[in-house]
C-alpha cells in the first residue's frame, strides 16, 4: 500500500503536475490525521468500557456489603428484641425479687450489663470515592445517594455505637468503685445486688437512660440507615440490571401471609389496623393517620415497628394476638 502511494507522488512530480501533487499531498495528511483522529477515539472508547467496567464491579462489590449492613440492623433488632419485655418490666415497677431469683424473664438480671455494637462498614464506598473521576454521568445519581448514606446516616449510628461503649463501660466502673457485691459470689452479695436493683433509683434511672440510649438512639437511627440502605440497593441493582429484592430485606413471606388484613385494637374495636404489603416489604397503617410504618420480623415470633415498638404475635384457642407495650391487636371481626 505505500508503495502504491509512493508511485503516485513519483508520477504527479515527473509530469510536472505540482497542484495536483499538492492536492494530494494535503488529502494523504488528513487521511493519517483522520487514521489517528479514529484511533484515539477507539482508545477511548475502549479506555471508557474498562472505567464503566471497574465502576460496575466496584458497585457490584458495595451491593453485598449493603446486604452485610442491611443484616447487622436486623442483628441490633434482635438484639434489643431480647432485652425489651425486661427494660418495660423494670420502667414500670412489674418487677420482684422472686422474678429475679427465678430466672425466667431473660437478660432481667444483666440488661444493661453489655451493648451490641452495629459495626456498619463503608469499604466499597471509599473505593468508590477513590475513583469518582471515572464514574460515568449516568451513575452520578447512585454516587449522591451512597454519599449521603456514608456521611449522614452511618455517621449517626456510628455516634451511638461509642456511646452506648461509652455509657456501659461507666455503669460498671459505678458499680466495681461503690459496690462490693459487684464482683462477689456470695449469697449476701445476690441479695445486696437485688436489693440494688429493687430499691436505689439510679438503677431504674440508668435503665431509663440505656433504653433511650440503645433503642431510641442507636436502633432509631439503624433503621434509618436500614431504609436508605435498600434505597441504595435498588438504585444500584437497576443501574447493573440485577435483581432488586435480597433476602436481606424481604419480609418473611409465611409471616406477611398471615399478618396481611385487617385487625383491631382490644378494648378499642373501633381502631382499625391493617398490614399491607408494598415491593415485598409490610407496613401497618391504622385508619386515623395518612401515614404507615414499616414492620420487620424477628423469628420465630417477634416483630419490630419503625417507631421501635416491639410486638409478639401470640397463637392461642382464644384467637391470635399481637401483644404490644402498652396495647394488643386481634384480628378484626
Amino acid at each position: 500500500m505505500l508503495r502504491f502511494f509512493r508511485q503516485i507522488r513519483q508520477r504527479l512530480l515527473t509530469d510536472n503536475k505540482f497542484s495536483k501533487y499538492l492536492l494530494y499531498a494535503i488529502g494523504e495528511i488528513l487521511l493519517v490525521v483522520i487514521g489517528i483522529l479514529i484511533a484515539l477515539q477507539i482508545d477511548n472508547w475502549n479506555e471508557e468500557r474498562k472505567n464503566e467496567e471497574k465502576v460496575r464491579t466496584i458497585l457490584s462489590d458495595l451491593m453485598d456489603e449493603l446486604v452485610s449492613d442491611i443484616n447487622k440492623t436486623t442483628e441490633i433488632m434482635e438484639y434489643y428484641s431480647l432485652r425489651d419485655s425486661a427494660m418495660y418490666l423494670i420502667l414500670t415497677d412489674r418487677v420482684s425479687k422472686e422474678d429475679y431469683d427465678k430466672g425466667e424473664i431473660r437478660f432481667l438480671n444483666s440488661v444493661i450489663d453489655n451493648y451490641n455494637r452495629v459495626d456498619l462498614t463503608e469499604k466499597g464506598f471509599s473505593i468508590l470515592n477513590q475513583n469518582l473521576d471515572i464514574v460515568p454521568d449516568e451513575y452520578k445519581s447512585i454516587v449522591k445517594n451512597l454519599s449521603s448514606l456514608y456521611t449522614i446516616n452511618k455517621k449517626w449510628v456510628d455516634q451511638y455505637d461509642e456511646e452506648m461503649g461509652i455509657f456501659t463501660g461507666e455503669i460498671q466502673n459505678y458499680y466495681r468503685e461503690n459496690y462490693s457485691w459487684f464482683s462477689g459470689t456470695s449469697l449476701s452479695d445476690w441479695e445486696s445486688r437485688l436489693e440494688y436493683k429493687l430499691n436505689n433509683f439510679r438503677y431504674r434511672n440508668d435503665v431509663s437512660e440505656y433504653r433511650t440510649l440503645g433503642v431510641g438512639n442507636q436502633l432509631r437511627f439503624s433503621i434509618y440507615y436500614r431504609k436508605v440502605a435498600i434505597k441504595c440497593y435498588q438504585e444500584i441493582a437497576m443501574l447493573l440490571n440485577k435483581p432488586k429484592y435480597d433476602e436481606s430485606f424481604v419480609f418473611n413471606q409465611e409471616a406477611s401471609e398471615y399478618l396481611i388484613g385487617d385487625w383491631e385494637v382490644v378494648g378499642e374495636p373501633e381502631t382499625k389496623i391493617s398490614f399491607i404489603e408494598d415491593g415485598k416489604r409490610l407496613y401497618l397503617k391504622d385508619d386515623i393517620s395518612e401515614g404507615r410504618n414499616e414492620v420487620f420480623w424477628l423469628p420465630p415470633s417477634k416483630l419490630i415497628l419503625d417507631n421501635l415498638q416491639y410486638g409478639t404475635l401470640i397463637k392461642d384457642r382464644d384467637g391470635d394476638l399481637i401483644k404490644f407495650n402498652g396495647f394488643e391487636l386481634k384480628r378484626a371481626d
